[in-house]
């Protein structure tokens, strides 16, 4: 019987972008270690590897290679593209909805999706984003961190707070009327969480001024750079009793390429 989603005759490697069954507007591509058969499935995880704002997810699935196959990790590399409402939409995968359309879900199926082709446990996620994808990765902890074990959130432009009086995306409040939830502490607080960042990643072009389609109330108050918003992130996670590792990488910019190297020593952390 063939499978609808993969090919059965390959086991391992890298596999082609394949849409979601829950949504085809949305692909994602699969890397599977060379440690993986049926008989070692139970042995193994999925990491899920999120783009940022350039949609990269081929890179972003090679950058984990490395990691893939020294921790038995099914790397998933979703691709949520510009323009799926819009000609101009750019940014809503970022805040997880916009509308009807729920990017958390739709991660959560394509997960489902690649657990049940391969056997493999779907609720101990790692995860791992930079720039857009850290911020995605931010949010999605606040929703889903039941799902996951681990979540590395790198380099994020915005950062979402736990404040109950600021509006979402910037702080939490009416998440609940949004999501139907509100941020899951006590699992949060179960979690191997990094905020990574690096030490030349300073730039001010992140200020949103007032006008912008991203300015909220509050938007710019954590940091006029991201290593000033990695930062505060950090902090705002640790005094809500969160397990943060907080890591700022010497000589690096804004490249994911240039802190993986620590992205990777944490997860091998928690292996």
């Amino acid at each position: 019987m063939k499978s609808p989603v993969f090919s059965l005759a390959q086991t391992t490697g890298h596999f082609p972008f394949r849409a979601c069954r829950a949504d085809r507007r949305f692909s994602y591509g699969v890397y599977v270690p060379a440690s993986y058969t049926p008989d070692t499935a139970d042995r193994h995880r999925i990491l899920v590897a999120m783009h940022g704002s350039e949609r990269a997810p081929e890179v972003a699935r090679q950058l984990c290679v490395d990691l893939a196959e020294r921790t038995c990790s099914i790397v998933v590399a979703p691709l949520f593209p510009v323009a799926i409402t819009d000609d101009d939409e750019f940014h809503n995968y970022i805040f997880l909805r916009h509308g009807d359309l729920r990017y958390d879900l739709i991660l959560l199926a394509m997960v489902d999706e690649v657990a049940a082709r391969f056997a493999v446990p779907a609720d101990r996620l790692w995860l791992a984003g930079f720039s857009g994808g850290g911020q995605f990765a931010l949010r999605f902890m606040y929703l889903h961190a039941a799902r996951l074990q681990a979540v590395s959130i790198g380099a994020p432009g915005i950062v979402n707070t736990l404040d109950n009086e600021r509006d979402w995306p910037i702080g939490v409040r009416g998440m609940e009327r949004i999501f139907g939830r509100t941020p899951q502490l006590n699992a949060m607080r179960k979690l191997a969480v990094q905020v990574v960042i690096g030490a030349c990643d300073i730039s001010s072009d992140i200020v949103i001024a007032p006008g912008d389609t991203l300015y909220a109330e509050g938007v710019n108050d954590s940091g006029v750079n991201r290593l000033e918003r990695a930062t505060f992130l950090s902090s705002l996670l640790r005094d809500a009793g969160i397990d943060v590792s907080f890591s700022v990488v010497p000589g690096a910019g804004h490249l994911a390429s240039d802190v993986q190297p620590e992205v990777d020593a944490f997860f091998l952390r928690h292996a």
